[in-house]
Parts: structure tokens; sequence; C-alpha cells
């Protein structure tokens, strides 16, 4: 059957196969954390596979932002700075480089890369992309994100499209 992943807004993520609700990962059997403002909430604000068939699990709110779920079962989170624990944040795609893009509900983007280690955190990087034009020059606050056939990533904005190739 086919197995179903989704985030829900308070719950965690569910687990669906076929028709059958199989597993809910929550605190208490994955990485996932409690919403900082609530702790009675786990809220998914996106889901998404990278090449290596991993779950990457955008975490509003949480302590660690962004967790990863291995084939096997296996649970990562990953933390994106001091700064960003606990933020409210929204969309998250997963692009053809297998960069986790983030966006904040304050219309900034981060964009994780494990560099291809789910087990060694001192590969990871992060880049903060906002209107700066040393910060990724978005013509104005972020909205929406997707990643497009031919793997460019495309950002709307409140004053028009961007987009990433060849970065």
């Amino acid at each position: 059957p086919t197995v179903t992943y989704v985030g829900t807004w308070g719950n965690g993520v569910l687990k669906i196969k076929g028709d059958e609700l199989v597993e809910i990962y929550n605190a208490e059997n994955s990485t996932l954390d409690y919403w900082i403002s609530d702790p009675n909430l786990i809220n998914i604000s996106g889901l998404g596979f990278d090449s290596h068939h991993n779950l990457w699990v955008a975490n509003s709110g949480a302590n660690h932002l962004l967790s990863a779920m291995e084939p096997d079962g296996t649970w990562h989170s990953f933390s994106l700075g001091g700064n960003t624990s606990g933020n409210d944040i929204g969309v998250m795609i997963v692009d053809d480089n297998d960069y986790k893009w983030i966006l904040k509900r304050n219309g900034e983007l981060m964009v994780f890369n494990d560099g291809g280690t789910l087990d060694d955190t001192s590969d990871d990087q992060v880049a903060f992309l906002n209107t700066g034009s040393t910060s990724g020059g978005l013509l104005g606050t972020a909205n929406c994100l997707v990643v497009d056939k031919d793997g460019v990533v495309w950002v709307g904005t409140t004053d028009g499209p961007c987009y990433f190739a060849d970065y």
C-alpha cells in the first residue's frame, strides 16, 4: 500500500498506509518537539523528501526547527542557529541539491545544507536570505516557494518573483 506522511498543526506527523493510520510521530517517539509558546502543540509547517529518501520536517516554534527521519526510522534534529529557536516558520521545500528552504513567517528565508551527513553537524551550513544586497537580495518580503522542473528555486515576494539557480 501507498505510504503518506501528513504534517499537522498540533499533533506532529501522521503516517498513513493505504487508508489506515499506522503511526503518529510526536515528542515521545521522534525528535519532534513542542511549540515553545504552547507545550501542548507540535506544529508541522512543511514536509519533504531528499534524494536519500529522508523525510524532512519543519517543526514550527520548536527549539530545533528541523528534523529528519531516515528510511529505517532513525530521527535527527537540527539547530539552525541560536536566534532561530522558537521561530514561527511556514513552508519548507527540499530542492534538487537536497538543500532545505524554510520560509519564516516574517518573510525571510533560511536555507539549510546538512552536507549529506545526518550524523555529522560539523558540515552543516545555514544561510539567511532577505532583501539585503549581501543577504540574497530578495525583491521584497517572501511569501511562497517552489522548485521548478529544472531545479530552479522560485521565491514569490511582495514585490515580484526571484529565482535561485546554480547556487
